[in-house]
This record gives structure tokens, sequence and C-alpha cells, in this order.
């Protein structure tokens, strides 16, 4: 089917081919050739039909759901016999009504994070922006740090942060962000239930001049648990500061609240040592201790030691310091001392002295 459709006074168009029903002579050779006028009795004759009978359907297909364009029928080629062919399927494809409207874009800045619109010409399109229909938006809603989202939607609707969502209509983007809680702490470490549970023992030495709470013996204590015990001195010793130590090489200091002594994580036998409770003493400017052998005496300024063979001795202040601490050979040793009070341990004794 050939010819061309041209509107007064517009020049002449190429390529611009027009139904055969127009009024014209149409030939393959009609192609330079322009339709005739439409009047109503050329239109008649050639469609059998009046312009007041004509119906928009006869041209036509309109969208039931009234969402598309309207969809121009075919028109086939002539058969030959004047009459032309005229098919009731659709030449375009469906092409919806919002793709030739503008609609708007609104979201707020929620707190505690960020939405952000794009497209493929756009990396962020602000608020009560003109979108035009049928344009692809991406939309994405980010948290601060310490924060997570919690509800994005696109009108009053569910949407997963990052999908797209295709304009048809005005788009409405809201999002809610909360604070990410603070993890639950684990459980304690212990056995697993394929394990037996460990134990070990505590030895609390029964010492002269103190009462301790338990009272002195062995414990079983679960493996990685604690030992508490406390410690009264009794009113002779009480002038006393023990030093408590263990076989694992640490010293235990009272706790401040209330003066409990913790051996803790116990993972092997522990024997307790409580040192340095001696019975009061009268102060006096020297003196002499002797046991099994192991002679200290005291001047105004000096520790004397003697010792029948070598021996350690260790020098604690009242408040648990150790200030002196070696090696002594046979025999007598002077150790040079200012005033004060202060434990004195030699091998396995301990007194204490006063300068």
């Amino acid at each position: 089917m050939y010819g061309r459709i041209t509107a007064e006074k517009q020049g002449t168009l190429t390529a611009n081919f027009a139904s055969p029903i127009i009024p014209g002579d149409w030939s393959n050779d009609a192609t330079g050739k322009d339709g005739d006028d439409l009047t109503s009795d050329n239109f008649t004759k050639e469609t059998g039909k009046a312009f007041d009978q004509w119906d928009d359907t006869d041209v036509w297909s309109f969208d039931p759901s009234g969402k598309n364009l309207p969809i121009l029928k075919v028109f086939g080629e002539s058969t030959g016999g004047g009459q032309p062919d005229q098919p009731e399927k659709p030449v375009q494809p469906e092409i919806p009504k919002s793709d030739f409207l503008a609609f708007i874009l609104t979201y707020d800045t929620p707190q505690n994070g960020m939405i952000t619109v794009s497209s493929s010409t756009s990396s962020s399109i602000p608020t009560s922006s003109s979108v035009t229909g049928g344009t692809v938006l991406t939309i994405t809603a980010t948290p601060e740090t310490g924060y997570e989202l919690v509800s994005l939607k696109v009108n009053d609707t569910d949407f997963a942060s990052g999908d797209t969502y295709t304009v048809s209509s005005d788009v409405k983007v809201e999002a809610s962000f909360s604070k990410i809680p603070e993890p639950e702490p684990g459980p304690e470490p212990g056995p697993g239930p394929d394990y037996p549970i460990t134990y070990y023992s505590v030895m609390l030495p029964q010492v002269e001049g103190i009462t301790t709470d338990p009272e002195a013996g062995e414990y079983e204590v679960e493996s990685w648990s604690s030992f508490r015990f406390y410690l009264t001195l009794d009113p002779e010793y009480d002038q006393s500061e023990p030093i408590i130590t263990t076989d694992r090489g640490e010293r235990i200091t009272p706790r401040a609240s209330d003066g409990a002594y913790i051996i803790k994580y116990i993972r092997s036998n522990v024997e307790i040592f409580i040192d340095g409770v001696v019975k009061n003493a009268d102060p006096v400017a020297n003196g002499t201790v002797e046991t099994d052998g192991i002679n200290i005496r005291i001047s105004k300024d000096a520790l004397y030691t003697h010792v029948p063979q070598p021996e350690t001795v260790s020098v604690y202040s009242f408040s648990g310091t150790l200030l002196h601490n070696r090696e002594l050979a046979r025999g007598d040793t002077r150790i040079s001392m200012s005033s004060g009070t202060y434990i004195v341990k030699v091998g396995n004794k301990v007194v204490k002295v006063i300068f």
C-alpha cells in the first residue's frame, strides 16, 4: 500500500504512507502522489459509511481499564478488487497513559538514616521533584552507624531497599530506623555435656592467733571456680599484718568491699599459706628472738641474724610491702633498718620487730 497524507501549506513529505481508504488513485507506482481531499461524498463512496455513521472503534482499539493509550488498528493492503483488507489486530504495543504524564516524588529525611532515589539519568533525585511516568527509580534506605533499617515503604507498601520502582503515579517514600541492641552476654564457659566435672582441693591452714571462715581444713572446689575465706586476728595478735600466699606463687590481698580473700580460677590443687601473724609485743629498743638455732636480734638501727645454715630473710612492712629479700650465709648478718614496725621472716620463722 502506497501514498501519503499531507496537510495544506506544509510542503511535500516522503516515506509517509497512508491507508487505501483515503480517496486517491493508489497503485504501486503512486509513491509520490498525495491523497485527494477527504469529503463526505468520497469518504462514503470508498468506505460505504457516511461521516455520521463512523465509529472510533472502526480505527482504534481502546483499553477497557483505561490505563493504556488507544491502539491503531492495522489496515491491510488492497486485494485488487478495490476493497482493502482491515484486520482487527493492533499494530502498536500497549503504551501506558502515565508515560506521558509527570508525577511528584516526595520523601522526608528520617532520623538515624537517609533515603536516596536515583534513576538512569540522575544519581540523586531530590524530594518534591517532578518525575515523568515510566521512569525507573532505584530507592535505597541507608542507616547510620549503630542503627538498622526497620521499615521502608513506597506509597504505603513495604519495599526492599535497593529495588527498582516504575513511576505511574505520585511517589511517596517513607523509612524508619532503630538503634541496634547491645548483644546479650554469653554464658560463662563451663564443661561440655559430654565431659565430667573436675574438682580440686584447697588447703586452708590452721595458724595460731587467727580464726578463719570457713575454718581450717581441706575443701573441694569445682574446676575454674574460686575459693573465698575470711580471716580474724585474735586480740593478742591484732597488731599483726597477715601475709597470704599460695603455692602457685601468688600473693592474695583482701577485697576492699568486705575483706574477703579470694583464690580465683582453681585449676589444680592449691595450698594456702598465712604468714606474718605474731603475738603482740611491747615496744623495746632492742631484743633477741631465737628459735631452732635461728637468732634474730635488733638494735637501734639494725637487724642482726644468725643462722646455722643458709636461709632466706624477708622483711615486710605492716602494709604487706616487701622491703628486703636476700640469701643469708651460715653465720651472722647485719641489715640496716629505719625506725618502724616490721615483719621479719627467716626460713620458716616469722617475728614482728620494732625499731
